[in-house]
């Protein structure tokens, strides 16, 4: 592990302890953490980070647009990403979650999870996902209802990809935080 990223792991925990009453990285982060984790089990209607703050609950799709929005109101530069927690499985739940370009890194920063780690160091793996039937069409759909762009450039104009990331068979669809009725014998 090179010298920077113990300075910036250090410099996180500082601020964390030092209890600063006002930090750009910092106080949107805590905020996003109070919101209270309400998983919608059947559709995903993604709430404008307005909402969010007005019900004080939302599933993390919401904590991201939140949070995200709150950086951006601050000046900062971060992007909403959307996929999976741990490669391993993915045929779980799509999750999402904000990160801050640093140099080469990224921090991650999952207010559903408490999570707030540079990217290199993560313990748990977070794997952006691309190519995800429907998603394009919820973010057109999102930023109509809401006016709000800029969150992911890849999202919102997905013909311009141009990086290689994970692309998921067309046999998936975005739905993410459904549950599968439970099988019942017969």
């Amino acid at each position: 592990m090179t010298i920077s990223k113990y300075i910036l792991i250090g410099a996180v925990i500082i601020l964390f302890i030092g209890g600063c009453t006002k930090h750009k990285l910092l106080d949107p982060y805590s905020k996003a953490c109070k919101i209270r984790y309400q998983a919608e089990l059947f559709a995903d209607n993604w709430k404008s980070p307005q909402e969010t703050a007005k019900s004080g609950m939302g599933d993390c799709e919401d904590q991201a647009f939140y949070l995200w929005h709150m950086f951006k109101e601050e000046g900062l530069k971060s992007r909403v990403v959307f996929g999976f927690l741990d490669m391993r499985k993915s045929q779980g739940d799509l999750h999402a979650w904000v990160e801050i370009p640093m140099g080469t890194d990224a921090i991650i920063l999952d207010p559903s999870s408490g999570i707030m780690v540079p990217k290199s160091m993560m313990f748990i793996h977070y794997v952006e996902v691309h190519g995800i039937p429907g998603l394009s069409e919820k973010v057109t759909e999102f930023k109509k209802r809401t006016g709000l762009s800029g969150f992911n450039k890849f999202y919102e104009n997905p013909s311009k990809l141009t990086i290689p990331m994970l692309i998921l068979p067309q046999s998936k669809s975005y739905t993410p935080h459904q549950r599968k009725p439970s099988q019942t014998s017969k």
